[in-house]
């Protein structure tokens, strides 16, 4: 993904890959996170996040708002959540590109 004012960490245990991003402290800190679809589908948006406190973050999908100031709760260790209702369709080889933003 590309990062603006955030970094990849990898000190919290518990993270899958090869580390996961932290820092969304101030305005416009954000993570864009491209990805090109080998088959068409409906595809639920899932996140698995830690956070000492309650973040709330933005969320955008190729450029639509889709959640603003989502708050994910407290968590010492790496949670799962889901944004209710929320599924998205993409065609077979479609670019789509996921924005998650602080302090919006």
């Amino acid at each position: 993904g590309v990062l603006s004012g955030t970094t990849v960490a990898t000190t919290r245990s518990g993270y899958s890959g090869t580390g996961y991003v932290t820092g969304f402290d101030n305005a416009g800190d954000d993570v864009v996170i491209t990805i090109n679809l080998s088959q068409a589908g409906n595809f639920p948006l899932d996140l698995t996040y830690a956070a000492d406190g309650t973040v709330k973050l933005s969320v955008a999908v190729n450029g639509a708002l889709i959640r603003k100031n989502f708050a994910f709760a407290s968590s010492s260790s790496f949670t799962t959540t889901g944004f209710t209702k929320l599924t998205l369709e993409f065609k077979k080889n479609q670019r789509f590109s996921i924005y998650f933003s602080g302090l919006t």
